[in-house]
């Protein structure tokens, strides 16, 4: 007999196909369970990515503490391990909010008891992204400062500023009192120098592009004296010699300081004495630089010709005599011939500078030239021209036809 039957009456007996019934609605159940959990498990709005991190301790920290992104809680700690000399905290948030590539975790203590948490620090604002199953090492890791850790900074301290310390001989206590005593009665000088520094500070803060600007040429200076060592201690041996030429000349640059200071003043008294005359002299010298430049090409000239007609005038000097030889234009400039030797006034002056050289050749130089006259008179022929010159050289000699 295959069905089941109870020991009590009609209703004990269970029917085969209600037992096929539950189980078949169990399993769908079932199914529909874990296809609910896959479906949510691959929701993209649910997908979690996965970090871990390399922590110097993590106090307070404990499996399902937040994960925060600009103090947004965005996740929790899956699990913290300690191992040996750091703790491996793995991470999980939800992947909607990507971190940057170069993300630290930083361990945030809100209070000075109580539970803490994991910073994601900085925000992703663009670039590369933070893969999923990234790990952080220490170096990309900090952790807050722990209380004991101050109380035992305080300590060591106290301890440094103790009697067992600096006060050990009283020179903090005497420091302490000197100050005051210097800072009694000067609050209010104190309070303006506070003042003023903080505007200094708000100074600074506003120009801060052009104050560093400026201390990162100070060090291309101070880079460029260090590539130019050898130059630089060359100079300052150079301008050492120089100060001490200066000091052992002192005296005299003294003296001569103290005649330039004299000097000084008598031009100033000779300016002001004369202050009209020096204007008007000023003005002349304006009028003779206006008349330089407009013969400006006439002194161009005079320039590259005078030294050359002051070296034929040297030439020309005689110094047995005292005389310049010089060459006279004999030929006229009117016709192609002699007759500027033979006028009357020509023949004059040249025999007058003859006799001041020497008087008794006076006559002599007369009777040639009357000659001459009369030759260049007999060569064109003209008698009466003649006559004419003839008589204008006797009255030039001053003696009657």
């Amino acid at each position: 007999m295959s069905a089941v039957e109870s020991h009590g009456g009609r209703g004990g007996r269970i029917r085969p196909r209600a037992v096929i019934g539950v189980v078949a609605l169990f399993a769908v159940v079932v199914t529909v369970a874990l296809a609910g959990a896959g479906v949510i498990r691959l929701w993209p709005g649910q997908r979690e990515q996965q970090l871990t991190v390399d922590f110097s301790r993590t106090v307070s920290l404990y499996p399902g503490s937040n994960v925060r992104i600009l103090g947004v809680t965005v996740g929790t700690v899956d699990s913290v391990t300690p191992m040996g000399t750091k703790v491996r905290v793995r991470l999980s948030w939800d992947a909607r909010y990507p971190v940057p590539e170069d993300v630290h975790a930083i361990i945030v203590s809100p209070a000075i008891v109580g539970d803490r948490f994991v910073q994601l620090t900085p925000a992703y604002e663009g670039g590369r992204k933070l893969a999923d199953g990234a790990h952080l090492d220490q170096a990309r890791t900090e952790v807050p400062v722990e209380l004991d850790e101050t109380y035992a900074a305080l300590d060591q301290l106290a301890t440094a500023l103790g009697p067992d310390g600096a006060n050990r001989d009283g020179a903090l206590a005497r420091l302490v009192s000197n100050g005051a005593r210097n800072l009694d009665g000067q609050g209010a000088e104190l309070n303006q120098s506070i003042t003023a520094l903080s505007e200094l500070s708000s100074t600074f803060a506003d120009n801060k592009d052009e104050f560093f600007e400026a201390i990162t040429e100070l060090a291309g200076f101070v880079q460029m004296l260090d590539a130019n060592d050898a130059a630089v201690r060359e100079f300052n041996t150079s301008l050492s010699a120089v100060s001490q030429v200066l000091a052992g000349e002192r005296d005299d640059l003294t003296a001569a300081l103290s005649s330039l200071a004299g000097s000084l003043g008598e031009v100033e008294r000779y300016v002001a004495q004369n202050r009209t005359s020096l204007k008007g002299t000023v003005k002349g010298l304006s009028k003779v630089a206006e008349t330089l430049a407009r013969n400006k090409e006439h002194l161009a000239e005079v320039l590259v010709g005078g030294p050359d007609a002051i070296t034929h005038l040297v030439s020309a000097y005689n110094p047995a005599t005292g005389t310049l030889e010089t060459r006279g234009l004999l030929k006229s400039p009117t016709s192609d011939d002699f007759s500027l030797l033979t006028q009357p006034a020509v023949v004059a002056a040249y025999c007058g500078l003859a006799a001041e050289q020497n008087p008794d050749q006076a006559d002599a130089c007369y009777a040639v030239g009357s000659v001459l006259q009369q030759l260049a008179a007999g060569a064109s022929g003209a008698s009466s021209s003649r006559t004419a010159e003839a008589g204008g050289l006797d009255a030039l000699m001053g003696v009657a036809p």
